[in-house]
């Protein structure tokens, strides 16, 4: 039963039942697509709704045992209602209300809290489709972000584990101990299990992003992926122009690795600029030009270093200011253009910001 209590809400239940048992049912009736979270007395997150995980995306499925301050950015709502910006699956922020209950036993203890967000002007049908729309692109993101991972390690690590069953050979070829010999054995046996490990996991990611490459409208990717971002870079001041050339040719490529490019790129302008004070513009162009397709994206924001520049796209290379990321999502832009036969590259552009420019062979009108 709830029942209001000036600006608090208090929610009870018999001391038998459990928290999500008893909260969960009576919370998700109320909206479909409020994100609810309910915590313990020192609002550590027991558990969410499926509205939460759309928001949180991936990291929802370990938010438990967290403090509820993970969520939230700036001071915690206490009980009552009030408006409030939480963190997205995306790494930026929604705005909205949050009404935080307390929840008490069947002898009126204090047992926990129940934060329930509602986005701001979105209608529960968009705000579901929006959320597991993203949530499912960044999944992929970090799908081809872990490629890249592994496809470095496994380079940067087959070297020296050659050079390490090799040595051991040598030295297992030169004693005549049995038990220096078995010792040198299991080093051998143990490298090349790690190489093994290695590649399988390489392996298994790459089967798990096998390309399906099909006839494609780059201006259709670049739409769609910004219906997934406009909302973030309108909220936070930035302004978004496309110059979309409505003829533009089709291309042979793998749409969803194109939008995972877009997105990253994006996502990038749109951190640059975070900060830069006024506002900010996105401009994304797209055109053809001697039988390639060229996609640009610029930002305003305050351009790149010379020194990051030399190392843009490479693995592990972080052009944020400060870091605070693996520096790997232009690495998997590049890994995934080339794969397509493309070109991917970037440049300070002559007023302020930078421009990345991605060209792809055009697919001929009359060509299948």
């Amino acid at each position: 039963m709830a029942k209001g209590k000036g600006k608090t809400t208090e929610i009870e239940f018999a001391a038998s039942d459990s928290i999500g048992e008893a909260v969960s049912p009576a919370v998700e009736g109320e909206a479909q697509s409020d994100a609810i979270v309910w915590t313990d007395t020192r609002r550590r997150i027991l558990d969410c709704n499926r509205a939460a995980e759309r928001i949180w995306g991936s990291i929802a499925g370990s938010l438990r045992g967290r403090d509820i301050g993970f969520l939230f950015e700036g001071e915690v709502p206490q009980t009552g209602q009030s408006h409030c910006r939480v963190k997205a699956a995306d790494g930026g922020s929604v705005e909205g209300s949050v009404a935080v209950s307390v929840v008490r036993d069947g002898r009126r203890n204090p047992t926990g809290f129940v934060f329930r967000f509602h986005p701001d002007d979105v209608s529960p049908a968009v705000d579901e489709g929006w959320n597991e729309a993203l949530d499912g692109l960044v999944r992929e993101e970090k799908l081809a972000v872990m490629a890249e991972v592994t496809s470095k390690i496994a380079h940067d690590v087959s070297s020296p584990l050659t050079a390490i069953s090799g040595y051991a050979q040598v030295i297992m070829e030169s004693v005549g101990d049995a038990e220096i010999k078995e010792g040198l054995g299991i080093i051998q046996k143990e490298a090349k299990r790690v190489y093994t490990i290695i590649q399988d996991i390489s392996s298994h990611i790459r089967e798990r992003r096998a390309e399906r490459k099909e006839r494609v409208s780059l201006n259709t990717c670049i739409e769609s992926v910004l219906k997934l971002h406009r909302r973030r870079l309108e909220g936070k001041g930035i302004r978004v122009i496309t110059e979309l050339d409505p003829d533009l040719p089709e291309v042979i490529a793998d749409a969803r690795q194109m939008q995972i490019v877009l997105s990253n790129l994006i996502r990038n302008a749109g951190e640059a600029m975070a900060g830069c004070g006024g506002e900010g513009r996105l401009t994304i162009r797209s055109g053809a030009c001697d039988g390639h397709v060229v996609i640009s994206v610029a930002d305003s924001g305050p351009g790149i270093g010379e020194a990051v520049m030399e190392r843009l796209f490479e693995p592990f290379s972080d052009a944020k200011e400060g870091g605070g990321g693996l520096g790997m999502g232009l690495a998997v832009c590049r890994r995934i253009i080339r794969s397509h036969g493309g070109r991917i590259s970037a440049e300070n552009s002559n007023g302020a910001g930078a421009v990345v420019t991605i060209e792809l062979t055009a697919l001929a009108a009359d060509e299948d």
